[in-house]
């Protein structure tokens, strides 16, 4: 880290040390919601002393009280998600019981009251509506809760669930559960890649050697809720175009569980072939043979009101047939994928001001024939049996009426490989290039280990009385490391090639290749949510370090070491890719009438992009595939390329090392505005409107240095295959041709 990003760094952390040191109080929203509010008598005036009482099967002692300070004001900043009541009593003046209050995560509801002096018979004054409004946050949320989850028609996945989410976009669709065991990326708003964030129980589990996907494949049946952001995104996360924060179930003082199954096969389906379709030569869509989703979950208590446990398990088969795809046996080809997940999830409490959170996730994905085609064999298709392992830990401490700490960290490794099958043995993959079949088997073994660790910290402290408003002051820091190690390796290190089954090149390559990226960030936050009156103002900046290593790694070539130079040692590369930003955050809410029931809302905010390790891996690694290709004569006819005797002509020759990174890369970084209107239109319905503007700047691109724009210097036609017409573009000239490869 140079001198200047050092500076800048430690300047915001200073800025945070001084946040903790007002001893102050910290709202979680990770896992959690907020309550608060004002009392007051029948002349305005303000009531301190108080008692309010949020109870809920929902939180461990079935209830927690708080007392108005002298300013009437009360909170409950860190609650659970459920259905709650609240009671709110002082002796002297008629009581108040509130029902149905729904806390959702990171919902901060205001729920302001008037006390009446008590009459000679005092009795419960039942209010029967509760504010659904956030009057404070100025982001824009959307909660799936447990009901949502359970009860929408989807596909019983994440992805599929959140295509209900305004603005988000998701690549594919996934009708029948057909796609659930693939992960998909997803983008809101115009946001690139990099500007998604995946949060479990609030902690960012985002992948950090791939951008856009989150932590394994989750069961959605385990979650208690879901919530997403997709605009206005505060400081305290990292990322500004959707966060999911994915909040795992908890037990509770009594048992409960969950048993489900569906069963889907081809008599439950139908198609939209048309006649269009029909001439194209179109005459079925993808059949389905079968799908299986088990489900069951128990949770309750160990200990009543100290220790609760939850357990889940899922298991989901999908079987889809494969069109023009025939097995050995004469069958025709599935290309079955299948999940399996266990979620454990431990609370516990010394007492109501210290609670522990335990989260282990334990998932496999099996595809024993995964790509299989038309055009890739059986025993040329990938068998992928892979593993995730999540774990986290999490610490809240009420220090003081007005301070709430939190700790949390995770950690998790996601293989992802592509393995021969068993029956491939020692064969080496051929291709035609003619039929654009491949056989015998897969291009290549492949395994990588993306793996994660992320510690943070949060504390929040709130005033009544600074300036004539009240304050709900946020700090905290983020750490963040991780390494993406892989391995690529191929029967006889080639790869045959074929026209209309006539021997015709082979491709020599380096492997095994065993290569590694890591990348590692530092964060820190403060903000200030100010409010005066029916105003609130929201204000903060996060600064951020990222930094990119390539540690020092070798390749030993196999069969070709005299094609590639030998064994080659890369030096380690520390700062590859190095930055530091600082990231503006405001936003403002004003509930015009100050009943909670109609807010408008603007926000504004910078956001920059993190370094991907597959990015740097890719791009900066030199340590990685290289390959040579031949003409290939087979001389004796036994369909295996003989070296060297059967290695003629020299086609090509690529050797990767001369890909850079441009001297004073910047991270790339987008600026969002938005505007909004929220009306309550009852307990139970809310409707919103908002508008996002965002811009994407400084967008990285690999720029190939050989080929300057008049390299393409020759007008050429093609003929679309599917509509027959022209297509005019410009080709390399013959004096650029293969340069590429020399670069």
């Amino acid at each position: 880290m140079n001198t200047c990003n050092l500076r800048t760094l430690v300047g915001a952390l200073a800025a945070i040390v001084m946040l903790l040191c007002f001893g102050g109080a910290l709202a979680a929203q990770g896992d959690s919601g907020s309550l608060r509010g004002r009392i007051v008598d029948e002349t305005g005036a303000a009531l301190p002393g108080v008692t309010i009482t949020a109870e809920s099967p929902a939180v461990m002692g079935g209830s927690v009280s708080t007392v108005t300070s002298a300013e009437g004001v009360y909170r409950f900043p860190s609650l659970p998600p459920g259905l709650y009541e609240l009671r709110i009593e002082l002796p002297g003046f008629r009581p108040i019981l509130m029902r149905d209050i729904r806390i959702n995560v990171g919902l901060a509801l205001t729920v302001d009251r008037t006390l009446a002096v008590a009459s000679v018979q005092e009795t419960l004054t039942v209010v029967g509506e509760a504010p659904i409004v956030d009057v404070r946050n100025t982001s824009g949320d959307t909660t799936m809760t447990r009901d949502v989850l359970e009860r929408i028609p989807s596909s019983r996945d994440l992805w599929n669930t959140l295509q209900q989410v305004p603005g988000l976009v998701v690549p594919r669709e996934n009708v029948g559960g057909f796609e659930s065991t693939q992960l998909a990326s997803m983008s809101v708003h115009g946001s690139g890649r990099s500007a998604v964030q995946h949060n479990v129980n609030g902690l960012d589990m985002t992948l950090m050697h791939q951008d856009n996907l989150g932590a394994g494949y989750f069961s959605t049946d385990s979650f208690e809720e879901v919530q997403v952001t997709t605009s206005g995104v505060t400081a305290e996360h990292s990322r500004g175009g959707l966060i999911i924060n994915q909040v795992v179930k908890s037990g509770g003082n009594s048992f409960r569980g969950l048993l489900g199954s569906y069963y889907e096969n081809s008599s439950l389906q139908s198609d939209n072939i048309d006649d269009d379709l029909r001439a194209r030569g179109v005459t079925s869509g993808a059949p389905l043979d079968r799908l299986i989703d088990f489900s069951a979950q128990l949770g309750g208590p160990v200990l009543q009101d100290r220790l609760w446990f939850f357990h889940a398990f899922r298991k989901y088969d999908v079987y889809p047939f494969v069109l023009n795809c025939v097995n050995p046996d004469g069958s025709q080809c599935t290309n079955e994928s299948k999940l399996t997940n266990f979620t454990t999830r431990i609370d516990t409490q010394a007492n109501p001001s210290h609670r522990f959170m335990f989260l282990h996730e334990w998932g496999r994905k099996l595809m024993p024939n995964r790509d299989i085609s038309q055009f890739i064999r059986p025993e040329s298709s990938w068998y992928q049996d892979g593993r995730h392992v999540v774990w986290q830990g999490k610490y809240n401490w009420i220090a003081t009426p007005s301070t709430l700490v939190e700790v949390s960290g995770g950690a998790l490794e996601t293989p992802f490989p592509l393995s021969y099958r068993s029956e491939v043995g020692d064969a080496t993959s051929a291709f035609d290039e003619i039929t654009r079949v491949r056989y015998d088997a897969p291009v290549r073994d492949f395994l990588q280990r993306g793996q994660m660790q992320t510690y943070s910290g949060n504390v929040m402290y709130f005033n009544d009385r600074w300036l004539g408003a009240t304050h709900d002051f946020k700090g905290g820091f983020e750490y963040r490391r991780g390494q993406v190690p892989e391995t690529d390796q191929r029967n006889g290190d080639l790869e045959r090639r074929y026209q209309n089954g006539v021997p015709y090149r082979v491709i020599a390559y380096n492997t095994p290749v065993t290569r590694n990226a890591r990348n590692q960030s530092v964060a820190g936050f403060v903000q200030d949510s100010i409010r005066i009156g029916r105003m609130t103002l929201n204000a903060g900046v996060r600064a951020e370090w990222w930094r990119a290593d390539l540690p020092e790694q070798t390749n030993q070539p196999g069969i070709f070491a005299n094609i590639f130079g030998g064994p080659r040692t890369f030096a380690a590369q520390k700062g590859l890719m190095e930055w530091t930003t600082i990231s503006p955050r405001a936003g403002v809410a004003w509930d015009i009438a100050g009943n909670s029931r109609t807010v408008v809302k603007a926000s504004a905010g910078r956001y920059f992009s993190q370094i991907e390790g597959n990015q740097v891996n890719n791009t900066a690694n030199a340590n990685r595939l290289a390959s040579a290709t031949f003409d290939w004569v087979d001389l004796n006819g036994n369909n295996s390329p003989d070296y060297p005797s059967e290695f003629t002509r020299l086609i090509s020759l690529n050797i990767p090392g001369a890909n850079t990174i441009a001297p004073g890369l910047k991270s790339p970084y987008s600026d969002e505005l938005t505007a909004s209107i929220e009306r309550s239109l009852g307990q139970l319905l809310a409707v919103s409107s908002r508008y996002t503007y965002r811009t994407n700047r400084r967008i990285m691109a690999n720029t190939d240095l050989a080929l300057p724009p008049s390299a393409f210097s020759i007008p050429s036609t093609a003929t679309d295959p599917l509509t027959g017409n022209i297509i005019n573009y410009w080709s390399l000239g013959p004096e650029f041709r293969g340069i590429t490869n020399q670069i």
